[in-house]
């Protein structure tokens, strides 16, 4: 036991249960481990110890090349520092504290992280098993892995997973790397089969591998769909392009209309651990997006990636970037663009120039960890008037300004307190209107927290309604119906029809956390971002044209889309080919759950009037989906023309419009 203990994996030998394992993630720093540049003969270590006379002393072309080379903003010369320095500006401990840089926090503290013991007596007593220090285990995300897998047969031979995957065949003296080049890193689960120890499985942040010469060589099974989505962005192209961050597989982009397996797959935008994306509606190259810890770039076809994230100045306090730091576009100009540190940001100009349009606007709580804290985590014009802006931090600060960042307005006091906000969404179809979600899952609470204000902030209206409790992640708000909103949690994705009075649970996408979503603003199309089932399109047009209708009638028909004709629906290309049938999706919506036994009564109809095909729907209250692959009777299927869809039931009755062109 000591301070610096983190989290502890356990396991015990199958084949000698008094044999157990311990890993621990020992945080304690060890400064020999710690590693340090040195650029024109100067460290960051003797710039500390350095008396001014000493820094003065320095030649200006060596001190040049050490501002460059440890990336100083370009601005900063020798001579300028020199001169402020002598102007009282700040101090000379202002260029050797410059730096604090997360994720080089992450990996580069020194930390002694992996160690593992071993009890020969079911856990009396312990004992180190490695003289050297297991470093690039860990790092400072120990939290992250902290698991041992023993031998189904063999209480010495042993796995270790962490960043890397290691192997031991000693009971942990010694140790060899068993993830080759073309293995992800960041390891969590291992499987060995106990009947056979060389077959083994394999999941880590690229996800699922098999080997079945222990390790040795490696197969990716990657058509899983497991892609840990953190945020979704969409393009205005036809087809319109998905765009999402995924933890630890950078930024992808693919069709909205792909079919897993058959079309065309995911390409790479960028690398790192993918987070916000802007694309612009009027340039489809012009991409930006980035990594971890607010690193964000402006991307443009045939150029290198231009570094856009703006640094403090020599003497500031230095920003804190939170690991999914929040990056928008104005609705009002896509060349306007805003990103949050503990203070907001503006760049009128593509990312060029930025200025801070707001003091910090947390609660700044220090003194801060390896993982920035007291940060800002999301961001929220008005579509309806440029300068309404919200944003929203992790420790609860919820802030309001009306004038561009003039003035801000903390809004935040009626709300549960130091929960993190996840998602604020202005209203596009009212000014005083925002919706808002808190997640508090980091400090064990699990309660849904989503809320309303309709005057500014002054008051919020809880829209919890009938969520179960889980934390919940985005809420957004229709663009074409007020009342209808759209919901993720930990546990998936929900509709509101009444504002938030009520919710239903969108069932077709999995019970997994849902962490952003986008409705398409043309194709009116709701893009998922799962953390764990990758992504999901949703067609809310029937949703959309509820809006009418809900209150008032038991029976509501949507038109299905129009399919086109082909001669060969029914036969095989190849006699090893699956068979070519269509399938239409026949949507309607039932206000009240029917009585037992009543079905709805599907008739197609062709342009005479005469019945071709008649069926009987087994429903339920809400919406309801009857798939058919447009056959009359067996073999038989229905030609091109125009035709009319009729359901009934009871004395409700409705038509829509159906083409096979």
């Amino acid at each position: 036991e000591s301070e610096f203990t983190g989290r502890l994996g356990l396991a015990v030998s199958p084949s000698q249960p008094d044999i157990v394992y311990a890993f621990l993630d020992n945080q304690e720093v060890d400064n020999s481990l710690v590693s340090e540049d040195t650029i024109a003969g100067i460290t960051l270590s003797a710039l500390a110890k350095m008396s001014q006379q000493q820094f003065f002393a320095l030649a200006d072309s060596r001190l040049d090349s050490f501002l460059r080379g440890m990336n100083y903003p370009a601005k900063y010369s020798a001579e300028l520092v020199k001169n402020d320095l002598k102007a009282g500006k700040y101090k000379l401990d202002a260029l050797a504290s410059y730096f604090g840089d997360a994720n080089a926090a992450l990996f580069r503290t020194g930390v002694k992280g992996a160690q593992l013991y071993r009890s020969e007596n079911g856990g009396t007593s312990w004992k180190l098993q490695h003289a050297e220090t297991l470093t690039g285990v860990n790092f400072t995300y120990g939290y992250y892995f902290g698991n041992v897998r023993v031998s189904p047969n063999n209480p010495d031979e042993l796995y270790l997973i962490g960043f890397p995957l290691l192997h031991s065949l000693d009971a942990g003296k010694s140790w060899s790397r068993l993830d080759t080049f073309d293995v992800h890193v960041d390891h969590h689960a291992l499987w060995i089969n106990p009947e056979n120890e060389n077959h083994l499985m394999l999941g880590n942040d690229g996800g699922l591998y098999r080997s079945y010469d222990r390790g040795i060589h490696w197969t990716h099974i990657n058509n899983l769909a497991v892609g840990q989505f953190y945020t979704v962005q969409v393009d205005m192209q036809k087809p319109y392009h998905v765009y999402g961050g995924l933890q630890d597989n950078g930024v992808l982009k693919g069709s909205s209309q792909s079919v897993p397996n058959r079309s065309k797959p995911w390409e790479n935008v960028f690398g790192g651990d993918g987070m916000h994306i802007v694309t612009d509606p009027k340039n489809p190259g012009l991409v930006y997006t980035g990594l971890q810890f607010g690193n964000y770039f402006r991307l443009s076809p045939g150029k290198q990636p231009i570094y856009i994230t703006p640094k403090h100045d020599l003497g500031q306090a230095k920003y804190r970037w939170n690991w999914r730091t929040p990056f928008r576009s104005s609705p009002h100009n896509h060349e306007i663009l805003y990103l949050g540190a503990q203070k907001l940001f503006r760049s009128m100009d593509m990312g060029h120039h930025w200025e801070a349009i707001s003091p910090d606007l947390t609660g700044n709580f220090q003194p801060q960890g390896n993982v920035p804290y007291s940060t800002l985590t999301t961001i929220s014009e008005s579509p309806l008037k440029f300068g309404l802006l919200w944003v929203g931090s992790d420790d609860g600060r919820v802030h309001l300004s009306t004038d561009g960042g003039n003035s801000w307005k903390e809004k935040g006091n009626e709300l549960p307190q130091k929960q993190w906000v996840s998602k604020i969404f202005a209203s596009p179809h009212d000014q005083a209107t925002a919706f808002l979600s808190l997640t508090g899952y980091r400090e064990d609470d699990f309660r849904a927290y989503v809320y309303m204000t309709t005057d500014y902030g002054q008051s919020w209206q809880n829209l919890q309604g009938n969520l179960p409790e889980e934390p919940v992640n985005v809420i957004l708000q229709d663009a074409v119906w007020p009342d209808l909103l759209y919901l993720g949690t930990d546990n998936g994705a929900y509709i509101s029809l009444n504002r938030g009075e009520s919710w239903q649970y969108l069932s077709q996408i999995p019970n997994v956390a849902v962490y952003d979503m986008v409705v398409h603003p043309r194709e009116n199309e709701l893009v998922v971002a799962t953390h764990g089932r990758s992504m999901y399109v949703v067609d809310v047009k029937p949703l959309q044209a509820l809006q009418t209708n809900v209150k008032d009638e038991q029976l509501v028909a949507f038109a299905p889309k129009s399919i086109r004709f082909e001669a060969d629906w029914g036969d095989k290309q190849y006699p090893f080919s699956e068979k070519l049938v269509p399938k239409v999706n026949f949507d309607f919506f039932l206000r009240e759950t029917p009585q037992k036994g009543r079905k709805v009564r599907f008739t197609m109809k062709d342009e005479k009037g005469k019945n071709v095909f008649q069926t009987d729907i087994q429903v339920h209250a809400g919406f309801n989906r009857f798939v058919w692959d447009l056959q009359r009777k067996k073999g038989s299927y229905l030609q091109r023309g125009k035709y009319t869809v009729q359901y009934k039931i009871g004395f409700a009755e409705k038509e829509v419009e159906f083409e096979i062109n």
